[in-house]
């Protein structure tokens, strides 16, 4: 008879994929608040573009014309105040896109480890079933394009419930993952 803990081993092990999507959500969440952020980042420097723009155009407007010494300073005062603030602006931009570019990697890291395990048997470290229907599915497209051979090849362990029966699970596990790495190799 199978036992509830095994029943829920099984599932845990084959149908539930909560973590995986339960990542995918995490990152999803936290991209799609990124993307919010770095578009504030486009609007506020848009806006400063706009006022040094905005202070060229005056400074420029001011040249024009007989010109003392004094409106020539005031001039190149007010290009040197506003080119100040548009250097601190790309400073402040610079350091928000290195940080937006530090989590981005992190996330696209966590989520291709969340596919990873979503088509990784964990006992043995290979594709599963999913990562099988997957690459079948890959292969037959090729195929069909390309009329190319195509091969499959099955894998039976024979008498393998005898090895679970008589040396016990914990050594059938280790004769899985030594067939699996076998065929991996």
């Amino acid at each position: 008879s199978v036992t509830s803990e095994q029943l829920e081993q099984l599932r845990l092990q084959f149908l539930d994929h909560s973590e995986s999507t339960e990542v995918g959500t995490q990152v999803g969440e936290s991209m799609a608040a990124e993307l919010a952020s770095l578009q504030e980042l486009i609007q506020s420097q848009q806006a400063a573009n706009a006022d040094f723009s905005d202070s060229i155009a005056t400074a420029n407007n001011s040249l024009e014309g007989d010109l003392n010494t004094a409106d020539i300073k005031a001039c190149v005062q007010s290009l040197m105040e506003s080119n100040a603030r548009m250097q601190s602006q790309m400073d402040g931009m610079t350091e928000k896109l290195d940080q937006s570019q530090n989590l981005v990697n992190s996330l696209q890291s966590e989520l291709y480890e969340a596919q990873r395990s979503m088509f990784t048997d964990p006992l043995t470290g290979i594709g599963n079933r999913r990562f099988f229907d997957r690459q079948l599915e890959k292969v037959l497209e090729n195929f069909q394009e390309k009329k190319a051979n195509c091969y499959l090849i099955l894998v039976d362990i024979d008498k393998f419930k005898s090895v679970n029966d008589t040396l016990g699970h914990a050594a059938g596990d280790e004769a899985i993952q030594f067939v699996a790495n076998s065929l991996q190799d």
